[in-house]
């Protein structure tokens, strides 16, 4: 019977490889989705090379190398609401310090 921690770690380093691999063709849909964002959705370019857009990434990247299976997108997304609601909350609290 083999070690659990060898097989993840094995499983772990076969996906860093393949990822390796494939780099060329991953930037270019990432490319093509983040055109299509700009274009279609009617958005300004420059989220894309903004810091807070790179952590959104960062930690959605993080959440999918620790799941197994693929992760259903609009589980994890909030609404566009949420997004709202907490925004204005952030705008109060950042108010608040920036009074005093």
């Amino acid at each position: 019977m083999r070690n659990v921690g060898n097989i993840e770690k094995t499983k772990r380093e076969i996906l860093m490889y393949s990822l390796r691999l494939s780099l060329g063709k991953q930037k270019k849909a990432v490319m093509k989705v983040s055109v299509q964002m700009c274009a279609l959705d009617i958005q300004p370019f420059t989220p894309i090379s903004g810091v807070d857009f790179r952590g959104l990434l960062k930690v959605c990247m993080n959440i999918a190398q620790n799941v197994e299976d693929k992760i259903d997108v609009d589980k994890i997304l909030p609404h566009p609401t949420t997004v709202s609601w907490n925004v204005d909350i952030h705008a109060g609290k950042v108010g608040m310090c920036l009074a005093k």
